[in-house]
């Protein structure tokens, strides 16, 4: 960091502040994983984002300027969002996640 301009976000409900060079965020990891992506021809059944604060904006920006079937993301907590659709609270975060596991693992799975 110390020749890059950086930029430092305060999650103040967090209580804690990222700092990161200005061009590293999540959208640019999203932006770089889906065009490494594309450049071996990998599609993806499923993208799924979920985030709960403001550091997350910049992935579901990212996501949501992507034409790319079953896309998913979801912001949790925070209504005015990027994301295609929010939750209110963890616990129906957990929910979503525990009926994706579910849906992936279907009836014949013998996990734990």
């Amino acid at each position: 960091l110390q020749y890059q301009p950086a930029q430092a976000v305060l999650v103040f409900e967090k209580q804690y502040i990222v700092v990161h060079p200005i061009s590293i965020h999540k959208g640019s990891a999203i932006r770089h994983i889906m065009r490494e992506a594309k450049k071996s021809d990998t599609i993806y059944d499923l993208v799924f984002a979920m985030g709960d604060d403001k550091t997350d904006e910049a992935m579901f920006k990212e996501l949501s300027a992507l034409k790319i079937n079953n896309l998913w993301s979801c912001s949790v907590n925070q209504r005015a969002t990027h994301a295609q659709y929010y939750l209110d609270d963890v616990s129906g975060a957990l929910a979503v996640l525990q009926n994706l596991l579910q849906e992936v693992q279907g009836p014949s799975f013998k996990g734990k």
